[in-house]
């Protein structure tokens, strides 16, 4: 039995592949805020921790954090919409079978959003490690937990077997040891670019060679069966070239730079390396965008869609302007 007649048709108001650009496009939006915050968080609240100078380290990052945040927050909205469009049912189920866990998602967020804010404004600077530790913390959880729905979804055929062990969900996935390198590797490029946006310590940028390495070379063997080596083999390249540069550019600004054009690409790599896993995974349990298409109960309509495009594009220059007062300083 293949996707289509397991769950029936699909109604889909345009081309599957249609979307599945968007979703491949918007996800990279997403992805550069997500290791950008990251990266912020990390070295402010390190920074903050061994007690840097107001002035100087972490005030800087500290004071980017909550529009940041504001643009992961609104960048992740289309891609998800556009996966749930495209893979509704699979993204469904996994969904319920982490349960009480993915509900949780939400709380989390305005917790770390919050932590933010507290660290941004409140008076107590002695207090400012914990706000940052405490949101670091919360975010690293929520991506956790999306990397676990998201390799969740892949295996449809288990999903019946995890939900009769338990309707009430909560289940992680399985192979826990595949989701942590997946969500390593993910996240790894957080440390170089967080690093090379705050004018801060390269050393930062070692980290995201080892965890870049780490984490290909579990997920290449584990959790991209069918994945062409080809593309595993650019992401080792790009690592190389990291490091590279960390150990040949002296000229730091030219070194930031570098590093930023470089996070660019990584993180495009990350975004089609991820795809390239789901084609190959859902299409070993019978779905393909073909498929979808052939069951589509609706006939293209691109009025909505040139519309939904317009409104798109004002969005990204609406957080464009967002980012731009954040730097400023100005309050969102």
């Amino acid at each position: 039995m293949n996707y289509v007649e397991a769950f029936g048709p699909v109604p889909v108001p345009a081309p599957p592949g249609f979307f599945r650009a968007l979703l491949v496009g918007t996800f990279w939006f997403h992805l550069m805020a997500v290791q950008l915050l990251l990266g912020l968080l990390v070295i402010s609240w390190a920074r903050a921790v061994v007690g840097r100078g107001a002035e100087t380290g972490p005030d800087r990052g500290i004071r980017h954090l909550p529009a940041t945040m504001a643009i992961l927050i609104n960048l992740g909205i289309p891609p998800l919409l556009f996966l749930q469009l495209i893979y509704g049912p699979v993204f469904y189920t996994s969904s319920i079978l982490l349960g009480s866990l993915w509900m949780g998602v939400i709380p989390l967020l305005m917790l770390a959003y919050g932590g933010l804010y507290l660290a941004r404004y409140s008076p107590r600077r002695q207090c400012v490690p914990l706000y940052l530790g405490t949101s670091l913390f919360l975010v690293l959880v929520i991506a956790y937990l999306f990397s676990n729905n998201m390799a969740w979804m892949l295996r449809p055929g288990d999903f019946a077997a995890a939900y009769q062990n338990g309707a009430s969900g909560g289940h992680l996935y399985p192979d826990q040891a595949q989701v942590f390198f997946r969500w390593l590797w993910v996240l790894s490029p957080a440390f170089a670019l967080g690093a090379a946006w705050l004018e801060g310590d390269r050393r930062w940028a070692w980290l995201t060679v080892a965890a870049g390495i780490a984490g290909a070379a579990v997920l290449q063997g584990r959790g991209a069966p069918g994945v062409s080596g080809v593309f595993f083999a650019l992401d080792y390249v790009l690592l190389a070239a990291l490091a590279v540069m960390l150990l040949a550019v002296q000229d730091s600004a030219r070194w930031r730079k570098m590093v930023l054009h470089w996070a660019i690409l990584k993180a495009a790599l990350i975004v089609v390396i991820r795809d390239q896993i789901r084609q190959q995974a859902l299409a070993k349990e019978g779905f393909t965008l073909d498929l979808l298409a052939q069951s589509n109960l609706l006939s293209t309509t691109w009025l909505p869609l040139v519309l939904f495009l317009l409104m798109l594009a004002g969005a990204i220059g609406i957080l464009g302007w967002m980012w731009s007062r954040g730097r400023q300083g100005v309050t969102l």
